[in-house]
């Protein structure tokens, strides 16, 4: 599939799954109007390093928006899921495990600042 093609085919599913929560949300809440900005920008992750920034960043952001104190306390995150392997989870865990020798390496590595460069693309 080409780029053009699988960019089609991500905004139509993606699209789908926006407009149908907008429309159970309105419901729900008896409201009326989009919920979401026109535009979602997405940025294709080709390397391990930028990989590692996003899963950083996606990890850390509850906290970086004052929501939690602690990155283990966002229940929505799959953060817990990483560092609880015990636990069952649909995550194929062990993709993104084998970029950190131990759970005190990808616990460390949650807890240091990383620059996210990659926020301000266009």
């Amino acid at each position: 599939m080409d780029s053009e093609n699988e960019h089609q085919f991500l905004m139509k599913h993606f699209g789908n799954l926006l407009n149908a929560y907008a429309k159970a949300y309105n419901k729900k809440y008896n409201r009326k109007g989009a919920l979401f900005l026109n535009a979602v920008k997405r940025k294709k992750i080709s390397d391990e390093k930028y990989l590692l920034k996003v899963f950083h960043y996606i990890h850390n952001n509850p906290i970086n928006h004052g929501f939690v104190n602690k990155i283990d306390q966002w229940k929505h995150s799959s953060y817990n899921s990483y560092v609880n392997p015990e636990k069952e989870s649909k995550l194929n865990r062990k993709e993104i495990m084998q970029y950190f020798d131990s759970l005190e390496v990808f616990r460390n590595y949650h807890k240091s600042t990383i620059e996210y460069d990659f926020l301000n693309f266009e």
